[in-house]
């Protein structure tokens, strides 16, 4: 981050600019609390230090401490989680829990000599995202959590199996039952294999390489050869797509069915799209695939 300066107060600020602080250079971030013109408000940095400003004992976790941690699989939008000891704050954009997060799991953020405010270990932000938020999301977090250093079975599964009393952690445990840490390059290819497990398509591994060409496909059916890739924004560039459609050819080429993926279709048209991929499974079980080529 270039620039950060924290948020500031309403009554800190108004003795010196008035009342009329949107001229005066500052945006509000929340009720009383005022950032500068330019600093960005989406960055996690910047939301820490709010939620300090307005509750210094505050520890944040969930999304907003898992990106400040270096996760790359937060949705675009959440709302800011932190827990607050025996407090309860719920504020647009932001909610702090009635409880407090094991002082061995807290530490303290900071930004060059400030101090911006306490912050959950890595393993409890990934275990408070796994017990509170939906399955996909989960799923996403413990997917991606060794790029933050954690390894869901030694870190996290022990707190969804502790005997301390935590609403969610069977939630917790369903999540870790559909981890695949090796598996996800972006959040949609993790939704798109959760995709293919709710509609109860089996057989498909992650990360399957070809014999014979340099390619990894995202969910590959070894025994029938079928593929199943989700194609996102980044291929929709011309020099990408090109590249794409080589891909593509030489895999089939090499006797797959390959199917790739967009957003639209594995939630708009997810029933659609299973029943063609479907489709090619019935195909290939009738006539399965040679074991060369």
């Amino acid at each position: 981050m270039r620039d950060f300066r924290p948020p500031q107060r309403t009554r800190d600020l108004i003795p010196d600019l008035g009342r009329r602080l949107g001229a005066s250079g500052y945006n509000r971030l929340h009720r009383g609390l005022w950032i500068p013109h330019g600093i960005d408000e989406t960055d996690p940095m910047v939301r820490i230090a709010a939620i300090s400003a307005l509750c210094p004992d505050a520890v944040v976790t969930g999304w907003l401490a898992a990106e400040a941690h270096g996760h790359r699989g937060a949705p675009r939008d959440y709302i800011d989680e932190f827990a607050c000891g025996t407090r309860r704050v719920d504020r647009p954009g932001m909610i702090g829990r009635q409880y407090t997060i094991p002082r061995e799991h807290t530490g303290t953020l900071t930004f060059g000599p400030d101090r911006l405010g306490r912050i959950a270990s890595p393993a409890w932000a990934l275990f408070d995202i796994a017990r509170r938020d939906n399955l996909a999301n989960a799923v996403i977090a413990l997917d991606g959590s060794p790029r933050i250093g954690v390894d869901p079975e030694r870190d996290i599964r022990p707190l969804a199996e502790t005997p301390r009393r935590l609403p969610g952690k069977r939630r917790a445990l369903a999540a870790l039952e559909h981890c695949d840490t090796g598996a996800m390059d972006s959040p949609w290819e993790t939704r798109t294999r959760l995709f293919l497990h709710k509609h109860g398509f089996e057989g498909f591994e992650t990360q399957v390489s070809i014999p014979g060409l340099p390619y990894r496909l995202d969910l590959g059916n070894r025994r029938l050869k079928i593929a199943v890739e989700y194609d996102g924004e980044y291929h929709r560039a011309p020099d990408q797509h090109a590249r794409d459609l080589t891909r593509w050819n030489r895999i089939r080429k090499f006797g797959w069915l390959h199917y790739p993926v967009t957003t639209t279709m594995i939630t708009r048209d997810e029933h659609q799209t299973a029943a063609d991929i479907r489709q090619g499974v019935r195909a290939r079980e009738g006539n399965p695939p040679g074991a060369t080529g």
